[in-house]
């Protein structure tokens, strides 16, 4: 019998594992992984189970999340080459956070993988072809947008998006403090998402790496809740 309960046990556990320890709640699982046992505490239970949902999440950032009909990029990302106000490589930054999309399972539209042949014919394809356009906020970006140079790449990229894919599928990423209040935003990317919720992603990935990545992981959270909805 103790054997019985032993194997079912077992299988709750496993079940649980596979479930990401969402549906049972900690004094269930700990009884089961046999931490009530070990006499921890509750807070240090919780502590064992945040670590374990962690490593679950961890073995499973290389899944990519099914991508819609018809389409073949998760995100374009959208920015300028312009360096910020802190005089940071704006370019690099949004190459870095392309990689790290990329990492976790995402299939991303980046300029300088994709640019080739007509420039205008390859923007239009790679937003139609995408699911979610990124902004990768700035204010250099926000003045391109909103600037009297209709052959900007930055303002048809935007103009363009907000008709095909409206603001319910643009998500802004701020990378500037400056950026901060969208009530501050102007122009065409205030009109079309200054009362959107945004993702910050403000660190310098040479000086600060993990924050950096951290907030990486808010971007491509954004984006896949937007592919749910």
């Amino acid at each position: 019998r103790e054997r019985e309960r032993q194997r079912q046990r077992d299988r709750e556990t496993e079940r649980a594992g596979g479930q990401d320890l969402k549906l049972l709640d900690v004094a269930d699982v700990a009884d089961h992984l046999g931490l009530n046992q070990m006499g921890l505490t509750l807070v240090a239970r919780k502590r064992f189970l945040r670590l374990l949902r962690g490593g679950s999440a961890k073995q499973q950032q290389g899944a990519a999340p099914e991508l819609p009909a018809g389409k073949a990029h998760h995100a374009f990302l959208s920015h300028t080459w312009l360096p910020d106000e802190a005089g940071r490589d704006t370019h690099a930054r949004a190459g870095r956070l392309n990689r790290l999309l990329q990492a976790r399972g995402l299939v991303t539209w980046f300029d300088a993988d994709k640019m080739q042949g007509c420039i205008d014919d390859e923007m239009c394809r790679g937003i139609d072809s995408s699911a979610v356009f990124v902004v990768l906020v700035t204010q250099k970006y926000m003045a391109k947008v909103g600037g009297a140079d209709l052959a900007d790449n930055c303002k048809k990229e935007f103009n363009y998006a907000s008709r095909r894919l409206t603001a319910a599928r643009m998500l802004p990423v701020v990378m500037e403090r400056c950026m901060l209040k969208t009530d501050g935003w102007e122009g065409p990317l205030g009109m079309h998402l200054g009362a959107c919720l945004y993702c910050p992603l403000l660190a310098d990935p040479d000086a600060d790496e993990a924050t950096f990545a951290a907030e990486a992981d808010g971007v491509c959270a954004g984006i896949v809740r937007m592919l749910q909805h």
